[in-house]
């Protein structure tokens, strides 16, 4: 990939490109530093590698995309013989590496201004207020993006926003008159479009981008383009992929799993006042917070104003901060990761606004600035991450690798994947019945409490669940079972879902298991030997 242009715009390059190659290294160390969904789709990814067919074999009530993606680490996991948790790391931090490459190609390109001789950012040739540190600053707000995930690093909303924001920057530069290689506009866009897909909220992306683009223009923004042909193909590729999935799996995934998601899905959400207002929210509120005051004195300059178009790109930043919020509140679970495409928004606008504000500085003064800037915020989630990490212990992490040896099958009844999946992946230990987690219990106390279904529905629902571990302990012989009492997520505290499961056949399904092992919240069953 073609560096960026001047020596100045360089070294911005390769400072961004230094840092995520440091957090590369860094993050192969502390591999497990990741959330239980990021783990359970590495392992979901193996599965299918292994022939095995999704919503047949394995259940999870996530869209199929995540899944085929995480073949990709998993294949590398086989073809280097990598640890699977290690593979998926690398192929995140690749991924967030040739992103950058990808957006400082098209940052150069606009610099160049192929649409005239001032350029879309400036130049200080032609006067312009906004020089290439703009494109710099850019370049390193897209590599403190993968630091401040931390935990959530390979989380969907992070894969989207490194697809998509060097769409975004190729959106405005196209429309501003910057010419790119057609191969290039087909790459990056089909690359968005197909991420926009792992969620329907995603479509918001470039919902809101369309229309920011529309207003500030005083134009209907070109429709019929070559970029927003290639995005549609990303959806109809994912579309053609939904209805090529075996006959089960898609019967599963429309007739069973969409409906009840639609109906129950709620069951996981949090209360309204609780959805951005906890402490783990804050740190993505502040950046936001200290974005918008400085887009706010950025664009209250009198001698120093944004160029037409820089302005249109800032602009379509603080939309998509918008859109962002929208995001987290649509899907009303206050979970950190949700809140990842606003996180990136905020970082672009804050660095078209640190540029705008530094014009005035000279050009090595302005890189030592953002350096300092930037690996401040990127040192502090990092040793963030790394205090969190050394502090999580749960109480089972020691004892099952204990109980059975690496390569086994583990069931696993509990209402929640996160940190379980983790712990499992990191010993080499695999689901041990279709069930990935106990999702539909939540689920279907939910619809029953809201009278959605009534309590004839429920109980022959969950008497089929405990019919299938059944078949599945019988058919895998997994050596070990896992089961949660009390304390489950998205229930009641005093729910003991062990003995909810046992109205319905858990017993029975436990027959050839003896208890082993009890702790607060969990007890471990054992088979017996045959």
């Amino acid at each position: 990939m073609t560096a960026l242009k001047s020596v100045s715009e360089k070294s911005y390059f390769f400072a961004a490109l230094a840092i995520l190659l440091v957090l590369a290294i860094w993050r192969a160390t502390i591999n497990d530093a990741i959330t239980g969904d990021v783990a359970m789709y590495l392992q979901c990814g193996e599965l299918l590698l292994r022939g095995q067919t999704i919503y047949v074999d394995f259940f999870d009530l996530n869209p199929p995309l995540v899944f085929f993606i995480s073949v990709i680490p998993a294949a590398l996991a086989r073809l280097m013989s990598l640890p699977l948790l290690l593979a998926g790391s690398v192929t995140c931090s690749a991924f967030a590496i040739v992103s950058l490459c990808v957006t400082a190609y098209i940052l150069r390109c606009s610099i160049r201004g192929s649409a005239g001789a001032d350029g879309l950012i400036g130049s200080a040739s032609a006067g312009g207020p906004i020089d290439a540190a703009c494109a710099g600053a850019l370049l390193l707000a897209m590599a403190t993006l993968s630091a401040f995930t931390t935990y959530d690093f390979g989380q969907r909303e992070h894969i989207l926003v490194l697809a998509w924001l060097p769409y975004l920057l190729l959106r405005w530069a196209r429309l501003n008159g910057v010419v790119f290689n057609r191969p290039l506009i087909a790459l990056v866009s089909f690359l968005a479009g197909l991420m926009i897909c792992f969620k329907p909220y995603f479509l918001l992306c470039p919902l809101f981008l369309e229309l920011v683009l529309w207003s500030r223009r005083g134009q209907a923004p070109y429709l019929f383009v070559a970029e927003l042909a290639a995005l549609s193909a990303g959806g109809a590729a994912y579309a053609a992929a939904l209805l090529l999935m075996p006959s089960l799996a898609r019967q599963y995934l429309f007739n069973y799993l969409a409906p009840l998601l639609s109906a129950g899905y709620s069951a996981f959400d949090q209360h309204a006042a609780l959805v951005m207002f906890s402490s783990v929210w804050y740190p993505t509120l502040t950046l936001v917070a200290i974005s918008l005051i400085f887009f706010a004195i950025a664009s209250m300059g009198k001698t120093n104003q944004f160029p037409k178009p820089l302005k249109t790109l800032a602009w379509a930043a603080f939309f998509q901060i918008i859109c962002g919020l929208i995001l987290v509140q649509v899907q009303h679970k206050g979970w950190c990761y949700h809140g990842i495409p606003m996180m990136a928004a905020a970082l672009i606008l804050l660095a078209i606004s640190f540029a705008q504000l530094t014009a005035r500085m000279q050009a090595v003064s302005r890189l030592v600035l953002a350096l300092l800037v930037t690996c401040a915020g990127v040192l502090a989630s990092s040793l963030w991450l790394a205090g969190v990490h050394t502090r999580l212990h749960a109480e089972w992490e020691v004892l099952v690798p204990q109980l059975v040896p690496r390569g086994s099958r583990v069931a696993y009844l509990d209402t929640t994947d996160t940190p379980w999946f983790v712990r499992m992946a990191a010993a080499d230990l695999w689901p041990g019945s279709r069930y990935l987690w106990m999702f539909p219990v939540p689920i279907y106390q939910s619809l029953l409490q809201s009278g959605k279904v009534d309590q004839a529905h429920v109980d022959k629902e969950m008497t089929n669940l405990m019919q299938c571990l059944g078949e599945d302990l019988e058919k895998g012989q997994a050596p070990l079972v896992v089961v949660r009492t009390t304390g489950c997520f998205a229930l009641p505290n005093d729910f003991d879902l062990k003995a909810y499961l046992e109205r319905y056949g858990l017993l029975a399904a436990l027959r050839h298991y003896d208890l082993v092992h009890s702790s607060e919240h969990y007890r471990f069953f054992k088979r017996l030997p045959d």
